[in-house]
């Protein structure tokens, strides 16, 4: 994990405090109107004589929430582990300035009281005593600095008043939306065009859940010959299971008609079907986990296709052989896939 060092804090708060009054501490015209192409998330509201100075949405993306205070163990120069829950589906993220008066208090209490109204529940509300030990770790460690960099990165984490609010909804198909919100107070001795000294900058994530789409090409029957002599094995990616189950879902279908086309074609190649995941959770766990989607995907072969069983083995390799790095939701999800290897 990254963490800005007690050094660096010192020496921007140092800084800070020597060469900006709150008068000078920002050169650019404050942001009085909506930025052009920003939008409230939907469904939500904003508090009254908000403006909205910045913002992102992503089709798919992961989000961490953090479920209990982020502490750093000085002995260790590690990080404490720290209870979080990341969710992936669309995310919409929005920066608001609130009116001069508005206070970190008042606005969270609002958010939840709204939120509340339309089906959400509280999952976590807390101030700052609750979520980090100091140095903007919690902003570092839960948020990072890619969106809104100037805010994340130096603006937010010197504050010494802010709060967390996390709220659910559940929905009657078992999916559920996350709404999260950072209230912070900008210290005297910071400002920019998106919020003057002494002003509350709210920021909102909404996250919906959407499963992710393949966008990888289905691999045809009569292309895995060339690829098994070329590379030694086919991969596919078009085989799914939800997350750690071993239930093939119905989209995968086509993929493995692909398969049992190519092995009807070719009756005298016999192959190893190797299950991989990627790295969350331990290792055991995840070789137990591949190697019962390795054994589903021959036995799917074997009930809706008649490929005999004995010329399918099947292998769970874990994440012992990553594609892509784990960091991201895109390495991951190259990651989880299946693989046909000969087999003598």
């Amino acid at each position: 994990m990254r963490s800005i060092s007690l050094y660096r804090y010192l020496i921007l708060s140092a800084l800070s405090l020597a060469t900006l009054s709150p008068a000078a501490s920002f050169s650019q015209p404050l942001i009085k109107a909506d930025v052009t192409g920003l939008k409230d998330p939907d469904g939500i509201k904003r508090m009254e004589g908000s403006v909205l100075v910045l913002g992102e949405s992503k089709a798919f993306d992961e989000f961490t929430i953090a479920l209990e205070k982020i502490v750093f163990d000085y002995n260790s120069q590690k990080f404490k582990d720290w209870q979080k829950l990341r969710v992936e589906g669309t995310r919409d993220t929005v920066f608001y300035r609130l009116p001069g008066d508005a206070s970190t208090l008042e606005v969270s209490r609002s958010y939840r009281n709204d939120l509340e109204a339309v089906g959400f529940e509280i999952v976590r509300e807390a101030n700052k005593d609750d979520l980090d030990d100091g140095y903007g770790r919690f902003m570092k460690e839960v948020y990072g600095v890619t969106v809104g960099a100037q805010l994340m990165e130096y603006h937010l984490p010197a504050a010494n008043d802010f709060r967390y609010l996390v709220m659910k909804r559940s929905a009657n198909d078992g999916t559920e939306s996350y709404v999260t919100g950072l209230f912070v107070k900008i210290r005297d001795v910071w400002g920019s065009k998106y919020a003057a000294p002494g002003e509350v900058v709210t920021r909102l994530d909404v996250i919906r859940p959407r499963p992710l789409k393949s966008r990888l090409v289905l691999v045809k029957a009569e292309e895995m010959p060339t690829l098994l002599d070329g590379g030694g094995k086919v991969v596919l990616y078009g085989v799914l299971f939800d997350t750690n189950q071993t239930t093939i879902k119905p989209e995968s279908a086509e993929t493995l008609q692909e398969v049992a086309k190519f092995l009807k074609e070719n009756a005298s190649i016999n192959v190893i079907v190797t299950g991989h995941t990627d790295n969350v959770g331990t290792f055991e766990f995840n070789r137990d986990l591949s190697q019962r989607r390795a054994q589903a995907v021959a036995e799917w072969l074997t009930a809706k296709h008649g490929i005999e069983r004995g010329r399918m083995v099947p292998f769970g390799a874990s994440f012992a052989s990553p594609v892509a790095p784990n960091a991201s939701e895109a390495g991951r999800a190259k990651n989880r896939r299946v693989e046909l290897v000969p087999n003598g």
